[in-house]
């Protein structure tokens, strides 16, 4: 008596059509992301870095990106834009963005060090 498994596969054109309008409207933002994703991984390569690096980095630095890109259009820029934004969180990487982040904000609110 063997078990028998089946994969539902939808069929339903709804949700293809509305999963395809998703990645047609947020492709730039999941181009950023992956772009981010890809050069921090290069990056890390090249500097030779650990396993926790690639591990923890470089996802961030593609989820940054996303961000990045999201930010970028609510503030009135093009979402192409966003490509150059997140190579260079790619390229600079999570600690970099972190510390300039963190100088703007403290600039913008006055706080010295």
């Amino acid at each position: 008596m063997g078990i028998k498994h089946r994969m539902n596969m939808s069929h339903d054109p709804e949700k293809w059509a509305w999963f395809a309008n998703f990645l047609h409207t947020n492709w730039p933002s999941f181009y950023a992301g992956i772009l981010a994703f890809l050069i921090a991984l290069m990056r890390i390569g090249y500097s030779g870095g650990k396993l926790r690096q690639y591990t923890f980095e470089a996802p961030l630095c593609g989820l940054l990106g996303i961000a990045s890109s999201y930010a970028l259009t609510s503030l009135g820029l093009p979402s192409a834009a966003a490509g150059g934004v997140a190579s260079l969180v790619g390229l600079f990487g999570i600690e970099t963005c972190r510390t300039l982040a963190l100088a703007v904000i403290n600039n913008k609110l006055g706080v010295k060090k």
